[in-house]
């Protein structure tokens, strides 16, 4: 994967504020490191919104997620275990042992489940739209909304994370939302004073969000 495809998948996942230039010259360790807090900067911003709507709530998210995909991905884990038991004896006819394999590919698979499932909870937990609902599902007036009343209305900008949250049951309204993940409307834009501040300094409208995630996105 190259540069720009990296900076691509980084922008799939949650709207990086890294470019391209910014990573040229760095090794592997410098991107990472850059990417990480990049992206704790950006989950900051997320759960700074999602607290905005009630207080605690991202920790109750959080929750919500890992147990419903880990519930999901652990079943089709056990399932393939399953198909993998039943056709492993066929590996002695390749003078294999047939115990050996199965420990082998059962850790490999235990392994690309781990990795599946850190992949989707991380992708849910930037993705997943919450939103005050009434006990209905319907969204609720936008001053009831702000004033914090009625149930939550969880939502998904895919398919896939819609199902993987509609396993849960518990009431909570799922749906699929095509946007793009930037449903702020954009405050008007001011220019800076200081034409040459850095991408990685504070911006200077006092946000508190670094430029590059705010006035220099």
């Amino acid at each position: 994967m190259n540069v720009a495809e990296l900076v691509n998948a980084m922008e799939a996942l949650y709207g990086t504020g890294v470019s391209g230039e910014e990573l040229a010259g760095l090794d592997r360790e410098a991107m990472i490191t850059e990417f990480l807090d990049d992206a704790t900067d950006a989950y900051g911003e997320r759960e700074k919104e999602v607290e905005g709507i009630q207080e605690g709530l991202m920790r109750d998210l959080e929750r919500f997620i890992v147990l419903q995909v880990v519930d999901v991905r652990w079943r089709e884990h056990l399932e393939n275990m399953d198909y993998l038991r039943e056709g492993i004896h066929l590996r002695g006819m390749a003078q294999k042992d047939p115990l050996v394999e199965y420990r082998n590919e059962g850790h490999l698979m235990f392994q690309d489940l781990n990795r599946l499932i850190h992949q989707e909870v991380v992708a849910l937990l930037f993705h997943t739209h919450v939103a005050p609902a009434d006990e209905q599902g319907n969204p609720l007036p936008a001053q009831q909304a702000q004033n914090g009343g009625g149930a939550l209305d969880y939502q998904h900008q895919t398919s896939s994370g819609a199902q993987a949250i509609a396993a849960a049951g518990n009431g909570a309204e799922v749906a699929t939302n095509g946007s793009n993940g930037h449903a702020d409307a954009q405050r008007p834009l001011v220019k800076a004073a200081n034409q040459n501040i850095g991408r990685n300094d504070p911006c200077w409208c006092g946000s508190g969000k670094k430029f590059k995630r705010c006035h220099g996105a």
